[in-house]
């Protein structure tokens, strides 16, 4: 059972108990259904806002220990992650689906919309017009930060200029974790709720399963538009360690080919366990996965977007996909436009300028 279904449980019994124990008469603030079941099992409806804000506080500080381990270690036994990103000849959009902080601590120069605060020297705001309009590499944390928090303002300041452009769940980002930390740990405030009368807890990091009604506060609309607009403007596509889990994404790069046709450029990094298939070549391996789909680490939604890249249906994979394995650590598909890792990501970078040039042909 993953975190994030765990996660939307609760959520949805938060949805439900809003009839079953809080008995509310507005139908736009709980789920319709309730009125028509009853509970199967004893809970404590006090307990659950408090679960679902430990379970964020939890992966907050597990993201935050390997993202404090990165920042000391990115000139070190972590240079060969940081070069990547700082080395390449031409401008990143990142959009990173995790909630650490390692790309921004790898290159030089970025923009993610946050701008300073007047008279508050540790929070930042977030400016959508700064993001879209920028020149230089942009960060996007799409489904939130370890530093995304709650403001600090005074009732003054709010009423005098924030309450006129931001919405009550509009996340700031702070300096650093700690500081964040500070502002999150006691902090109360009510959920957001789904047009379908869901509850969705707020937290700087969106999780569950009802990641598309989350993405309507700042930054994370912003940041979904720029996405659109990314790789409608760009024929070059960069993918590391995405489980094609989110439908709303896999609706939009399975369109990439509608938008670029032949220029289409995809680098797929991914992990594909082969060990039921040591006794192969390496390409007999990939073949074996791509043909039969038996290896762990393959999804149907993934499946269809690797069709679409190399412009072959699966049961042509094997013949027409990739006849030629260009190098024995990875593949480039016979039209050119897909080169495929299934090593993982260290492994990848170490054919570092060959992914640069693939992405810039």
């Amino acid at each position: 059972m993953h975190f994030e279904k765990i996660f939307h449980a609760l959520e949805e019994l938060d949805s439900y108990d809003k009839i079953w124990t809080r008995h509310a008469k507005d139908p736009s603030y709980a789920q319709l259904f309730a009125h028509f079941t009853k509970p199967a099992f004893k809970y404590n409806p006090d307990e659950i806002h408090s679960a679902l804000f430990w379970m964020a506080s939890l992966i907050m500080d597990f993201v935050n220990y390997y993202n404090d381990y990165f920042i000391t270690h990115k000139e070190g036994t972590c240079k060969w992650y940081t070069d990547f990103w700082r080395k390449a000849s031409f401008k990143w959009d990142v959009f990173n689906f995790n909630y650490d902080t390692t790309i921004e601590n790898s290159i030089d120069n970025f923009n993610d919309g946050y701008v300073d605060v007047e008279d508050h020297a540790n929070i930042q705001r977030f400016d959508p017009n700064r993001l879209m309009q920028s020149k230089t590499n942009t960060i996007n944390h799409i489904h939130g930060c370890i530093l995304y928090g709650y403001g600090d303002f005074s009732i003054e300041e709010e009423n005098r200029d924030l309450i006129f452009k931001y919405g009550f769940h509009d996340w700031f980002k702070w300096d650093n974790y700690e500081l964040n930390k500070k502002h999150w740990i006691g902090r109360s405030s009510s959920s957001e709720v789904s047009q379908s009368g869901g509850t969705l807890f707020p937290s700087p990091i969106i999780t569950g399963l009802n990641k598309t009604d989350k993405l309507l506060t700042l930054p994370f609309s912003t940041y979904r538009l720029n996405l659109s607009q990314r790789l409608f403007q760009s024929h070059a596509l960069l993918i590391a360690g995405y489980s094609f889990g989110d439908y709303y994404v896999n609706y939009e790069l399975e369109r990439m080919r509608l938008y670029h046709g032949d220029k289409l450029r995809v680098v797929l990094i991914d992990y594909w366990d082969l060990q039921n298939y040591r006794d192969m070549s390496d390409q007999d391996k990939i073949h074996a996965y791509l043909e039969f789909g038996e290896i762990d680490g393959i999804s149907h939604q993934k499946a269809c977007f690797i069709e679409k890249v190399i412009h072959s249906s699966q049961l042509d994979y094997y013949k027409n996909g990739f006849k030629k394995l260009t190098h024995k650590n990875y593949m480039i598909s016979d039209n050119k436009q897909l080169m495929l890792f299934v090593g993982g990501w260290k492994n990848a970078l170490q054919y570092r300028d060959k992914i640069y040039e693939f992405l810039c042909s």
